[in-house]
């Protein structure tokens, strides 16, 4: 697997990355992805999970390399996030996948919360005014019944009303 990083910008937040994978990166995964399908796989002539592994290749091709790509894209992701040290505020978006012809090539776009370096000298010696709030008791009756309001529960019983209900 190559990558290169398109924003240039260390500052940026929305980070574009080209992936491009190789047919190695995602033969590795075949044999368990087959694996898997064969256990489930209801094809006329053999019994469930006995059909032989070549026609599983033959029959389901597509689903394989689909989930094959899949698995790739997520190990790639996984190493350029943890290379690079993005620190993810969304998952990954693909926006765009090209098959090569030995390959694919991958357009994926990361959306990083910003890097913000502080020094002592920018927050040291700040002076801040205190709120001071006065609460009555009227102000605490008055939450303490908007709360009993929200959270009431009405229960039909095979009674009449009585004191305290």
């Amino acid at each position: 697997m190559k990558y290169e990083i398109l924003t240039k910008d260390s500052q940026e937040v929305v980070k574009e990355v080209e992936v491009i994978l190789e047919p190695s990166d995602l033969k590795k995964f075949e044999k368990d992805i087959v694996k898997a399908i064969r256990k489930e796989a209801s094809i006329p002539g053999f019994r469930k999970g006995r059909a032989p592994e070549n026609i599983i290749k033959d029959r389901f091709a597509k689903e394989i390399e689909e989930e094959c790509l899949n698995k790739a894209l997520v190990e790639a992701i996984n190493k350029i996030v943890e290379e690079n040290n993005f620190k993810l505020v969304t998952d990954p978006v693909v926006p765009e996948i090209t098959k090569l012809e030995n390959g694919y090539k991958v357009k994926l776009i990361f959306e990083t919360y910003p890097e913000i370096k502080l020094e002592e000298k920018d927050y040291k010696g700040l002076k801040l005014k205190k709120i001071k709030v006065n609460v009555t008791p009227d102000d605490i009756n008055r939450e303490l019944e908007a709360l009993r309001e929200k959270f009431v529960e009405f229960k039909e019983v095979d009674r009449e009303a009585q004191d305290g209900d």
